[in-house]
């Protein structure tokens, strides 16, 4: 491989982001809650019940928009960062 090769793959266009999930919230609760805080499952249960959740991805956030999380965490979710196709 030349040096001239290894430069071109250097500039390379960057890869589109990829779709991913951000947060669940819950509208009758009024709480929302990162991926990791989600899967404890019983505090879910202790907290909103049966209601299924609205699953937020990276997508839905306009720029500069923020959430933090509900669970016991804390977690400041934050919104869009980039391009996304």
């Amino acid at each position: 491989m030349s040096a001239e090769q290894s430069l071109g793959r250097q500039f390379d266009a960057p890869k589109p982001k990829q779709k991913r999930k951000m947060a669940y919230q819950y509208d009758n609760a009024g709480v929302t809650f990162c991926p990791s805080c989600h899967k404890d499952s019983e505090f879910i249960k202790r907290s909103v019940g049966s209601e299924k959740p609205n699953v937020e991805h990276n997508t839905d956030y306009q720029l500069g928009m923020l959430v933090t999380c509900s669970g016991g965490c804390g977690r400041t979710i934050y919104g869009k960062k980039g391009t996304y196709e």
